[in-house]
């Protein structure tokens, strides 16, 4: 860790030295120079292609070229206070900016800190940056909590802004630390019962919503976190049930949002480990602005979180690293992709029916969520190896038992672990166990289940048999899925045959029960089919090529009197009459 408070009451001896740089310099490295660079309230990070990088008294990091070491740069370095640089620094009285108001040599602090700099390794200014928000400790149980101006790391709060492990922990507003002590079972017990208000489609949505909340604490801390979205129609209280959330979350939350883009996200969310709320995710048109924010979560979801890096204006390269849980509300849900639905758990809510629950008091609810928040906090992250045994317990389990992929055996087990921290106290030990506390998130397996079968493949061949084809006249279209069927047709499909070879598809052994379909690997007609979607460009032959029992013709075929190498779709994957 650098240190780099200043001691007030240490006794700094004046010298008196030339209005030189060099000479300043000489000086320092002939007497205590080791003091002087532990009394330095700035400390010195290293440089980097001709900038210098430092942490300032406040804890901030700020980076220097040489030109902007001026006096005013050096004094905003500083803070302002001028003390230990007059003292180390000083400028004879009567002398040469004496006179001009300047109180320190600014030469000699400019090649002091430069020379500072070159004493370090040359610095990485690609280093991760871990700012407020709860983050992994890899040589400690418990996770790095920094709350802004203070971190918990190893057991004990420390100052922020300090560079560590090649990681730098920057000074940031504060914010609400984690309570002394834990809440109860009971009090966790309290907001699965405000949860319980809302009007979920699934008898099982609150539980799964405060396994939600309780990952969402420590998501900058896992190897994989679940993101969330909760939709319904109007008069279901989506809004409502964010800012409630968001009261149970506290100061592990950004403040809701219902107007945004992948830019402003991504700008306010860099370096933090929070949970972000996004109300009005509703759906556009053509999946324009929220595409980019939904592939942003879909990398958010690994263990490191999104590491983003876009290019200046000034040709500098800058970093931006996005982490934690983000969870949706929305009327009309954005499309995704089934990538995107592995990470996302989605929950319907349905109209509040507030006739029918008196408990449903919007203000103190939130009230109360707010006094708990803290606790709530406090037992997330002492209870963080009791999660890391819950999570990987589940995992093994949902695979070997549920028969569920690696992925989605991650993403449920997350939701688990989070619901078991706030209602055990202790991890599940056996199977029974196992299996009484995963019964809330059965919806959510055979959901998973249903999105499996439709792989990157299958996506693709959807696009092109829904596509229009013109057959028999202009003012006709018909599918490419209806036209493959006439196709397949031995007696009566020859002008549909005819007609599939000008888009690039060859209806093959029509004539028999193994028929199957070869699709060009570089046709226009399926260039213009494609335009516009994520497998244009001839991305649909590695797509295709997902299919089971698919594959590629060894020779080229002819299409249409142009010859090329195709895909070879076999009859398994091929429209059926009455689909």
């Amino acid at each position: 860790m650098v240190a780099k408070t200043r001691k007030a009451e240490q006794k700094i001896p004046l010298r008196q030295e030339k209005n030189s740089g060099a000479d300043a310099l000489r000086a320092c490295l002939e007497n205590a120079g080791q003091s002087m660079d532990e009394s330095c309230p700035v400390a010195v990070l290293g440089t980097n292609n001709g900038t210098y990088y430092f942490i300032s008294p406040l804890g901030e990091v700020r980076k220097f070229s040489e030109q902007q070491m001026n006096e005013a740069g050096i004094q905003g370095l500083f803070g302002g206070d001028l003390a230990w640089l007059q003292a180390y620094f000083p400028i004879e009285p009567g002398k040469g900016k004496a006179q001009t108001g300047c109180e320190f040599n600014v030469a000699a602090v400019r090649v002091y800190l430069i020379s500072r700099c070159y004493k370090k390794e040359i610095f990485d200014d690609s280093a991760p940056v871990r700012s407020v928000g709860v983050w992994k400790n890899k040589s400690g149980e418990m996770p790095i909590v920094h709350c802004g101006n203070t971190v918990l790391i190893n057991g004990a709060w420390v100052k922020s802004g300090f560079y560590e492990g090649g990681i730098i922990y920057p000074a940031a507003p504060a914010v609400t630390r984690p309570a002394d002590n834990p809440a109860t079972t009971q009090e966790c017990r309290e907001i699965l019962a405000g949860l319980e208000c809302w009007n979920f489609e699934l008898p099982q949505g609150p539980e799964l919503a405060l396994g939600l909340l309780g990952q969402a604490f420590i998501a900058g801390a896992l190897d994989w976190k679940a993101h969330a979205l909760f939709y319904g129609p109007q008069g279901s209280g989506k809004t409502t049930l964010a800012r409630y959330i968001s009261a149970a979350l506290g100061s592990m939350a950004h403040t809701v949002a219902n107007n945004y883009t992948e830019a402003g996200l991504r700008q306010g969310m860099s370096n933090q480990a929070r949970a972000v709320l996004l109300d009005e995710m509703e759906a556009d048109g053509a999946y324009g602005a929220m595409k980019p924010v939904i592939r942003m979560l879909r990398q958010m979801s690994s263990s490191e979180g999104a590491n983003i890096r876009r290019g200046t204006p000034g040709g500098h390269a800058q970093n931006f690293r996005l982490n934690g849980c983000v969870m949706m509300f929305c009327i009309l849900p954005p499309h995704m992709e089934p990538q995107d639905r592995a990470r996302i758990a989605r929950l319907k809510l349905l109209p509040l029916k507030l006739q029918d629950n008196a408990s449903f008091n919007e203000k103190q609810m939130i009230r109360r969520a707010q006094e708990l928040a803290p606790k709530l906090f406090c037992r997330a992250i002492s209870r963080a190896e009791h999660f890391a045994q819950a999570c990987a317990s589940f995992k093994a389990h949902l695979a070997a038992a549920k028969n569920l992929t690696s992925r989605a055996a991650d993403q449920l087990a997350a939701i688990l672990a989070g619901a078991d921290i706030f209602l055990f106290n202790y991890p599940p030990e056996e199977a029974d166990s196992f299996e009484e506390r995963m019964e809330f998130i059965q919806p959510l397996i055979d959901e998973w289940s249903m999105d499996e079968e439709e792989n990157e493949g299958q996506q693709c061949l959807t696009r092109l048999y829904s596509s229009p084809l013109n057959v028999y006249s202009r003012d006709e279209n018909k599918t490419i899925g209806s036209v493959i069927l006439e196709a397949l047709d031995a007696q009566e499909g020859k002008f549909a045959r005819e007609a599939l070879k000008q888009v690039g598809i060859l209806a093959k052994d029509y004539h028999t029960d193994n028929h199957y379909i070869m699709i060009a690997n570089n046709h226009e007609g399926l260039h213009r089919i494609f335009r516009g979607s994520k497998w244009e460009g001839g991305g649909w032959v590695t797509s295709l090529r997902y299919l089971p029992g698919s594959g590629s013709t060894k020779n080229a075929v002819r299409f249409a009197g142009t010859q090329m190498r195709a895909t070879i779709i076999p009859a398994q994957h091929l429209p059926a009459a009455g689909e």
